[in-house]
Formats: C-alpha cells, structure tokens, sequence
C-alpha cells in the first residue's frame, strides 16, 4: 500500500506567541492542528517550536540536535527535554519540544513560598532537585557503554555551560505534580570517547552561556570545563533556599538586587555571583552571595529553613569554590542529597 503524506499545519504569531529569545535563536508557543477547532478528535495540540538564527560560521542547529541525539544514548534521562522533531525550511531551520508550564526563573520570583513546610513538600523538592543533578551527571558522564558502531567499550562525555534557572523547566503530569527538567543545550557539548580514556573537555568561549551564573575560573585559566555546570547548580540552590527560607514573595528578587551592589564593572547590569578585586583582578565571592547563605543557615530571611534544607548550605559553599577542583561532582552531590532523606521527618 503506498504511503499517503498527511500535512498539519503548525503555526503561531511571531509577536504575541513570542516565549523568549537569546543569542541562538526565538522559541515561540506553536499550534499543531486547526486553530478554533472545537471536535475533542482534533483539539489543537501546543508545542515550544525554536527557531534558530542563521548566523554564518555558526551551526547551532545542528550542535543542538546531535547533543540532544547523544544524551539520549543509552536511553532518555526523565529530567532532560529532548526534541520532537527538528526540520529545516527555507531560511530557517526548527526544533520542536513539549511546553513547559513555566521555569524556574519565574517561579521563584512570583510564586509565594508555602505556608508550612511539611514533610511531602521536602521530599517533592528534594526529588526534583535530585533530578536536575542526576541529569547534570548524566550529561557530564555517561559511564561504560556498549555501542553498536563501536568495537570497544565507550563514555559519553559532555556538559551544558547554560544552567540558570530559566532553563530549568516546569511540567506538570497528569496527576497535577509538578516536574524540573533542563532544557536548552545550545551551549553544551557532548562527546564519545573510549571508556578508559581521562580525557576531559574545555570550553574556551568567554561568552558561553548567561553571565550572571557562570563560573569564574575562565579569567583565571582562560577555559572552562564540568566543575562550571556545579557552580551555576549551586547559585540555582541558593536561589532555591532564599524562596524556601522567605515568608513571601520578593526574596529572590532582593537577592538579586543585594548582588547589583557588588557587580563586576566588566559585566553591566549583570547580578552575578562573584566579583574581580579592583588591584589584582582575582575573583572573589560576591559579598552578596556569602551574606545570603549566612541569612539562609542562620535563619534571617523570613523563617528558619527546615530540616534537610539546611544541610544544602554546606553543599552550596563547596559547589561555589572559587577553585573548580574543589566542587563536588554531580554524583557526589546526588549521594548527599541521598543522605539527607532519613532528616525529613525531623
């Protein structure tokens, strides 16, 4: 029997279904299916559709799609949004992806923390915070694989360079439970090398990803490897136990705020997280950054924050050590995180 092609449109308003923009491309909310259709058989079905800036010597579709193809080796990672489908079209080339609720980005700086932290409110956001570095370590380190096209055992190695609360996801199931997937790996990297290799990776781009979130290690080495996905987690989780710790909305907004005070000069309008001395240009805490973890730990946001949460603050100060050596990989976190399980009743 022949295969008979069906085309369904898939259209949105580049103005009024603009979600966002950046430095490789829109994403837009897309509709696949007939626009005011009421037939339950032929709802419309809404998509995130990124649509990707030709920019000459640059090939950000096609990194974006094969990273996406390689993180899905040996199977897809529950926290990660990988792409639908991906097409080129006259001038422009397209991903499609599932639509978010929303981000994190947005959440904590409009959502009111909850009134009471009870016991399966800790273990929800542990759950999703566990999830998010799961899949930091499963983009940063595969372990041994056997590959099909490969003779010998083989690693995927690889990292994001774009973690900010942004591009941390928020999916809602069936159930009405909220999930934190990471999205957008413009800025990412993933490799395959031999499973014994000690090979490690490098980025050498000053401008990779958001500053605000970006480690300080390039000034001083001039390149940039995995430790930089642990510390933009861990000023993520500072944000994330400011919002748990407050008693309203605004807290995260002050922080960033309190930051501004303290901006590198070399980075206008950025609240980042640590700071250039004016002499020797060595970089430092954002004086902002340490207060707040003291505030956090100490309870002078708004209210004491909870067992477990408290034991973050520990794990926040090694994930922002100005040295990248020093930081705890995703998997050593993951098993704190682990150990903090049995403190949630408490």
């Amino acid at each position: 029997m022949p295969l008979v092609q069906v085309e369904t449109p898939l259209t949105f308003d580049s103005e009024a279904d603009l979600l966002g923009s950046g430095t490789v491309g829109e994403v837009f909310r897309a509709i696949l299916g007939q626009r005011g259709v009421s037939n339950p058989e032929t709802t419309p079905r809404v998509f995130a559709l990124k649509r990707f800036f030709n920019r000459e010597g640059r090939d950000d579709f096609d990194n974006e799609r094969n990273i996406l193809e390689a993180l899905a080796i040996p199977s897809p990672h529950h926290a990660i949004v990988y792409h639908l489908s991906s097409w080129a079209a006259g001038a422009a080339s397209y991903m499609l992806f599932p639509l978010a609720a929303g981000d994190l980005h947005q959440f904590l700086r409009t959502e009111p923390p909850p009134n009471e932290i009870t016991a399966a409110f800790a273990s929800a956001l542990l759950d999703r915070i566990h999830g998010i570095i799961d899949a930091i370590g499963f983009v940063h380190d595969s372990g041994v694989l056997e590959l099909a096209q490969h003779p010998s055992p083989m690693r995927r190695i690889g990292f994001h360079h774009d973690l900010k609360p942004a591009n941390i996801l928020l999916f809602h199931d069936d159930a009405g439970r909220v999930h934190w997937k990471l999205g957008d790996f413009g800025s990412g990297t993933a490799r395959f090398v031999p499973a014994d290799s000690t090979e490690e990776l490098y980025n050498r781009k000053a401008s990779t990803g958001d500053p605000v979130y970006s480690a300080p290690e390039y000034v001083i080495d001039g390149r940039v490897s995995r430790p930089k996905d642990i510390w933009s987690m861990g000023a993520i989780l500072l944000e994330v136990l400011i919002w748990v710790s407050s008693d309203a909305v605004g807290a995260v907004k002050r922080f960033e705020e309190a930051r501004l005070d303290f901006k590198d000069a070399t980075v206008e309008h950025a609240a980042v997280y640590w700071c250039q001395g004016d002499t020797d240009g060595r970089p430092y805490l954002n004086p902002a950054a340490a207060t707040a973890q003291d505030d956090v730990e100490k309870g002078r946001i708004g209210r004491e924050a909870p067992s477990p949460f408290i034991a973050f603050v520990k794990l926040i100060r090694a994930m922002l050590e100005l040295d990248p050596a020093a930081r705890p990989t995703a998997a050593e976190l993951c098993q704190n995180i682990d150990k903090m399980r049995p403190n949630l009743s408490s």
